[in-house]
């Protein structure tokens, strides 16, 4: 089984955290910029899950595979893994009820 996968920032700020006990520090840039993603192991993720703070960061500003966020006790949303083009084709085509399931379920780097 792998043990990294991809962690992207889907805010347009950028994010950062350190887990001492790892001699971890991390910085990841805005959406869209280079710098945004990167691949991290499993463990650094649960790591960062118990860190002050982290479990924030990681529910409202970090996307990588469902299936582990679930793992990590996360409610995984279908809004879950909108990007920057759903979130404009939803606002340029999409009907007003997915807006407000958006609005409503998304985390919050996903607006």
């Amino acid at each position: 089984m792998d043990n990294k996968i991809l962690v992207i920032n889907r805010g347009s700020c950028s994010v950062g955290y350190s887990i001492p006990e790892m001699s971890v520090n991390r910085s990841f840039r805005p959406l869209g910029q280079p710098g945004d993603r990167m691949t991290i192991s499993k463990e650094e993720l649960k790591a960062l899950n118990y860190t002050h703070g982290g479990r924030i960061i990681i529910e409202k500003y970090l996307m990588f595979d469902e299936d582990f966020a679930r793992s990590l006790g996360l409610d995984v949303e279908p809004e879950y893994n909108y990007t920057i083009e759903d979130v404009k084709k939803l606002l340029t085509s999409g009907t007003l009820e997915q807006l407000e399931d958006c609005l409503e379920f998304a985390p919050e780097g996903v607006l």
